[in-house]
């Protein structure tokens, strides 16, 4: 039969990290049986009555007390405080954190009440600290800091010990030490408390002595002394060579598991009214001592009396046993002191002490006798008279024994420790050794009342121990253990928003009150967030979590943003249990999160074709997860072009499609054109998916086979065809698709997409109305003798799965940029239609009021069917067009382009004013229901300027880029920047989303023209723009030069921004 045993020292260690928190919801059931109470993560303290008869728990945060049955004298609300206390100037001792504070203050205990404190590792790596040397000091009645001992488990980083009064604790901690150092003496601890010194009675004095050296190396103490004057005796001296009053410290025992502690007692006749003075001296095994400063201590009471408590009479079985309190009267109440000198008389049983002031009967023989103790010049006594054993009931209790009055509440494979108590009809107990029943399949007790749960859950069944006929039964329920399905963000996910909701998905609905994070920097709480293997933790805004999805989701927004290069984990305490109680495992997630970068604008790198007597350019640009941008577009001639180290040659005297992939230094990693081809071609649009594979798109002249990487297309008009081309990560092509026609006319894709599952959309046009085909969808325009925009959809594998164009319209119309979200749900189109008239994208319709141009926007779902079209409205005899197209992570929609002239154009309730009679830049921002939020432009400049491209990242922040011309200034907002050529200048510009600039960039050096044509964004937030400029001499962007290889045309730019 496993039985429990309680040391009675006064100690135990409060959390360094206590964080405010903590009114209780009544009457909860903890998991073990036992009865109550968690703080709720709203407030800084818990309450709860506690059964004399019963016992019960108390959680405060990191703080466990555990109240056995019988300790206090009568049912009794205890309150539990986070508060704060000044540092232990004793000894060099180095506060941990915050303290607690227990109430009724000063209440004395029948039997210790354990408490188990748990504190961070991080508090004692962080700060140099010893953990084995962590203590609690308290507050006595005069204020002082006494430090006291405890058991330290540094595998849990948690202290064990009793109480027998309630106090103010503080943890603390010694400085590792270097060499050979002074053993540490923490103060004294006068018992059971100061506030019971008495005159006329002997003090017990206690102390506790460690002895750390290098590192954490424990010493020997070898001599230890207690040196002590009445104060104001000048005769008499404390120095210890010469000291009056000397005796040595004797190792303290009375706790089992408590080390370091020693104890000695000041005889009564020094004990007067007059107070008395002290210190210690400890020596270790190489000689080197510790002598503390002199304390002082006031006596303010005389002893008039003696007594045990209870004092009546009282009556015992053989066999059991009864825990008597020793008391004095003051003069106005009976106050616990120490129990040192005791006795028993009548042949009955033996007595022991069981706590600093408690002595334990265990009565053996039926007979009439006493009990008697003796303190200073006083005695007590109490009759006993025990009889023959009787067993009238007995209780299950848990192995603090707390009795169990509720069903205990397992996972299958846990353990749980049972202890049972004997009672007499007199209340008196016994440990008894019974035999376990389990019913209902539940688990199994072992020989030592060990209870193992088993069985599929849920299940429900009971354990029934029985002694002599006589039996006690518990219930219990074995539920399925919680673990953490996931979290979102995902572990291992990069590039999230900085001030994202943190989430942890469970398998189980779970208790919220279990589910704490902490509101300051310290690792405590049930979930913990850290980018320092929680050595530190990140604050949340509430302790309290949002619960959702029936109670598996727990939601917890950061108080500050997450630190762009910083990788995050998410770990979860076993503190965290079901709505079933059942605790979960320790899960730390293995990768963790990272946030985007905060861009700032800043040029990394820039590169440009390092060799190649033609001229070049890129159009399109787009990065995968691992961090490897590619760039897309073209370069002149049957020449070889050096990309980096990377070589490659085209087929065509007139331009060849290329395609180079960087790494995220800007290194080439390698470089594709065509291999073969009867004309020319060329990429204008690029996308990668999540697997990493590149989709390419643009145009081919003629109907000669091109080939890709041994990928083989033909295009069936005499002019352009559009095709798109599938690459792996290693630049091998996987296939390539162009389209069919069955009449003169031509075909262009402009603009590249890929949704979460792989399935690829393009946008360009196709002229007039004759029939294209796209693999098997046919697709036939509306309009003869003009463009008419186009959409196709394909799945990964290149299969068209359905295509779309213009049903109705009277002109042009040309798609120049799509996106899609990851669902693949919603899709969007960016271009432009000429005209009044209205025009008809397959369920929507939209008309302008330009004869030139409109901006134009289409909404589609998955299906390819038109959910809604928005179309600008400028002046006749002006013109806009949208090029490129984006979404956030909320859903709304960017587009960015151009409009001509001076007038202002209304994008569905947005206006924007041109600066310029010639190009003017324009930002559109749309909700999902293509309600335009706001419109943006240049407020002022001197010449022409263009947004060629748009990219949002995970912060919500939008980037867009183009170009603006000449050398004057241009206003974006409430940023100007100047370029350095007289002609274009590439242009990138940072806005929030409300559309405020925040920071605007060009060139800073060159007189050759430039101009970025595409935008991309990485994981964590940088920035790619890829375009060209003109001739062989140097452009800087920021403080990033680029030179050029052909100096009488354009050249290959792309350049990094963080």
């Amino acid at each position: 039969m496993r039985t429990s045993k309680f040391p009675s020292l006064i100690v135990f260690c409060a959390s360094t990290l206590l964080i405010p928190y903590c009114k209780g919801n009544p009457a909860l059931k903890f998991s073990n049986g036992t009865d109550g109470i968690v703080a709720a993560p709203d407030a800084n303290n818990v309450a709860a009555v506690i059964s004399a008869e019963n016992g019960g728990v108390i959680q405060l945060q990191n703080m466990r007390l555990t109240i056995p049955a019988g300790a206090l004298e009568r049912d009794t609300e205890i309150n539990a405080e986070w508060t704060d206390v000044s540092a232990p100037a004793f000894d060099g001792a180095t506060k941990m954190g915050h303290g607690v504070k227990f109430s009724p203050e000063g209440l004395q205990f029948q039997k210790p009440v354990e408490a188990e404190f748990c504190f961070s590792s991080a508090e004692f790596s962080t700060r140099n600290l010893n953990e084995k040397s962590a203590q609690v000091y308290y507050a006595d009645d005069e204020g002082e800091l006494v430090g006291m001992s405890g058991f330290v488990d540094t595998n849990r980083h948690c202290v064990t010990g009793s109480l027998e009064h309630f106090s103010v604790y503080i943890p603390a901690a010694q400085l590792l030490g270097v060499g050979n150092t002074q053993p540490n003496v923490s103060g004294a601890n006068f018992l059971p408390s100061g506030a019971t010194i008495m005159a006329g009675l002997p003090v017990r004095v206690r102390t506790t002595i460690t002895d750390f050296n290098t590192g954490s190396t424990p010493g020997t103490i070898v001599s230890a002394f207690l040196i002590y004057c009445r104060t104001g005796d000048a005769s008499c001296s404390l120095t210890p060579a010469s000291a009056t009053n000397k005796v040595p410290l004797q190792p303290d025992t009375t706790d089992a598991g408590v080390a370091n502690r020693y104890f000695a007692t000041i005889p009564e006749s020094f004990v007067t009214l007059a107070g008395f003075r002290y210190r210690f001296v400890a020596t270790d095994q190489v000689g080197v001592t510790r002598q503390t400063g002199i304390g002082t201590r006031s006596v303010t009471r005389t002893a008039t009396a003696l007594r045990f408590n209870p004092p009546a009479p009282f009556n015992i079985s053989a066999g059991f046993v009864r825990n008597l309190t020793l008391q004095a009267n003051d003069g106005t109440a009976w106050r616990n002191i120490a129990a040192d000198n005791f006795s028993i008389s009548g042949g009955i049983g033996t007595v022991s002490r069981s706590g600093s002031s408690t002595v334990q009967l265990a009565a053996v023989t039926k007979g009439v006798g006493s009990i008697n103790a003796t303190a200073g010049a006083f005695t007590a006594s109490v009759p006993v008279n025990v009889l023959t054993g009787m067993l009238t009931h007995i209780e299950l209790m848990d192995n603090n024994q707390v009795i169990i009055t509720n069903p205990i509440n397992m996972a299958a494979g846990q353990t749980y420790a049972f202890d049972a108590l004997g009672y007499d009809a007199f209340g008196n107990t016994a440990v008894i050794n019974p035999t376990f029943t389990v019913q209902g399949g539940v688990g199994t007790v072992s020989a030592a009342a060990v209870f193992t749960a088993s069985g599929t859950a849920p299940l429900t069944g009971t354990v029934t121990s029985t002694i002599g006929g006589i039996s006690d039964t518990v219930a219990i329920n074995v539920y399925t253990q919680p673990t953490v399905v996931s979290t979102n963000p995902a572990d291992g996910a990069v590039g999230i928003a900085a001030n994202t909701p943190i989430a942890v998905i469970f398998s189980e609905p779970m208790a919220p009150a279990t589910l704490v994070a902490s509101t300051t920097s310290g690792c405590s709480g049930s979930i913990q967030i850290s980018s320092d293997n929680f050595l530190s933790c990140i604050a949340v805004v509430s302790a309290a979590p949002s619960m959702s999805a029936a109670g598996t989701v727990a939601t917890f927004q950061p108080l500050l943003p997450l630190a762009s290069g910083n990788v995050y984990q998410i770990r979860v305490t076993t503190a965290a249990q079901s709505v079933n109680l059942i605790n979960l495992s320790l899960y730390t997630s293995d990768t963790g999160i990272s946030p985007s970068v905060n861009n700032a604008g800043n040029a990394i790198w820039a590169q440009s074709v390092a060799a190649g007597n033609g001229y070049s350019g890129f159009w399109a640009t787009a990065t995968d997860s691992a961090g490897n941008v590619y760039a897309a577009g073209l370069q002149a001639g049957n020449l070889s072009y050096t990309y980096g180290s990377q070589v490659v040659t085209g087929v065509s005297t007139n331009v060849n499609a290329v395609l180079v992939k960087y790494d995220s230094t800007g290194v080439p990693q390698w470089a594709r054109t065509v291999d073969a081809g009867g004309s020319y071609s060329l990429f204008q649009a690029l996308t990668v998916d999540t697997t990493g594979h590149i989709y390419v798109a643009g145009i081919q002249h003629g109907t000669s086979t091109f080939i890709y990487g041994g990928q083989s297309v033909s295009g069936g008009s005499t002019l352009s065809n559009a095709v798109i081309v599938k690459y792996d990560t290693s630049g091998t092509a996987l296939w390539a698709r162009s389209v069919g026609v069955t009449s003169g006319g031509q075909t262009e894709f402009r603009g590249l997409t890929v949704d979460g599952a792989s399935n690829i959309f393009a946008v360009g046009y196709q002229f007039g109305n004759g029939v294209y085909t796209y693999g098997s969808q046919s697709l036939a325009g509306a309009v003869g003798g003009w463009n008419n925009a186009v959409l196709v959809k394909y799945d990964a594998s290149g299969t068209a799965l359905w295509a779309r164009s213009v049903s109705a319209g009277a002109s042009h119309s040309q798609f120049n940029g799509v996106t899609v979200d990851i669902s693949g749900n919603n899709v969007y189109a960016a271009g432009y239609q000429r005209g009044t008239s209205l025009f008809n994208y397959g369920g929507a319709a939209a008309a302008g009021l330009s004869l030139i141009g409109n901006a134009l926007l289409v909404k589609y779902d998955a299906a390819g069917v038109a959910l809604w079209a928005q179309a600008s409205g400028a002046a006749t005899s002006d013109a806009a067009e949208f090029g490129s197209v984006t979404l956030d992570s909320s859903g709304n929609i960017y587009v960015a382009g151009k409009q001509q002239g001076t007038a202002t154009v209304n994008y569905g309730g947005q206006t924007v004013s041109g600066v310029n009679a010639g190009l003017n830049s324009v930002l559109i921002k749309y909700d999902v229901a293509g309600n335009a939020l706001w419109g943006f432009g240049a407020t002022s400049g001197g010449d022409w300027s263009q947004f060629a491209s748009v990219q949002t990242d995970p912060n919500g922040n939008v980037f867009v880029a183009g170009y603006q011309q000449g050398t004057g200034s241009f206003a974006y907002g409430g940023q100007s920047i100047a370029g350095s050529a007289a002609a274009a200048n590439a242009v990138l510009l940072k806005l929030n989303s409300a559309g405020v600039v925040l920071w605007a960039r060009t060139t800073s050096s060159g007189t050759g023209s430039s101009r970025f044509n595409s935008l991309t964004s990485d994981s964590v937030g940088n920035i790619y723009a890829a375009g060209f400029q003109l001739g062989a001499s140097q452009v800087i962007y920021g403080t990033q030069p680029a030179v050029g290889a052909y100096a009488s045309g354009n050249n290959t730019v792309i350049v990094k921004y963080q």
